[in-house]
């Protein structure tokens, strides 16, 4: 005779928010925490939880928006710096070809 397996009780943690919040599946989860992908459909469907998950979803592109920001900014504090040293190149080869007077 077969024995039923027990079923496991879900455990949220603020890392489970967080990871579907991020786009990951249901079934990726679930099989983390030890729980079926139903489990984890229902207990988002809460209301509470939904509203927090909504949360986390906003303040995860607020992140992903500022870490896209200070790319960008480093980009171009780049950009800027490489046009410098090839305008201090290009006038030290000027320099360079020009005969020296002796008076």
């Amino acid at each position: 005779m077969k024995r039923s397996r027990r079923l496991r009780r879900l455990v949220p943690d603020g890392e489970l928010l967080r990871r579907r919040a991020a786009g990951e599946c249901l079934r990726s989860l679930a099989a983390d925490y030890g729980v079926e992908h139903t489990t984890l459909g229902r207990y988002f469907a809460r209301p509470e939880v939904a509203r927090e998950l909504r949360r986390q979803a906003r303040a995860l592109r607020a992140e992903q928006q500022a870490a896209r920001r200070d790319e960008q900014e480093v980009r171009e504090q780049a950009k800027t710096q490489a046009a410098l040293a090839r305008a201090q190149a290009r006038q030290a080869a000027v320099y360079a070809r020009r005969p020296r007077r002796s008076w």
